[in-house]
């Protein structure tokens, strides 16, 4: 059984669109959630920021990934490797 390159190109579309999402969610976020990122301050750490940071780039990573994958299966489906 093979993967028709419609196929490959609709999946490859499809990741591309959730690492787009993935990417974009913490460019916009809400100011009353970035308010509240400065309220956990303590002993000088800043608790609510380093979460949010880290969640940040747990996005971003995955973003990346997604958008990666997403274009290599769209190359398979025009047919780029074979």
């Amino acid at each position: 059984m093979t993967i028709s390159s419609q196929t490959w190109i609709m999946f490859g579309l499809m990741l591309d669109i959730l690492g787009a999402i993935s990417l974009g969610i913490p460019l916009i976020k809400s100011e009353r959630e970035i308010s509240n990122q400065t309220k956990g301050v303590v002993l000088g750490v800043d608790v609510g920021l380093n979460r949010s940071l880290k969640r940040d780039r747990r996005l971003g990573i995955a973003g990346l990934s997604l958008l990666v994958v997403g274009f290599i299966f769209q190359l398979i489906g025009q047919g780029a490797f074979f």
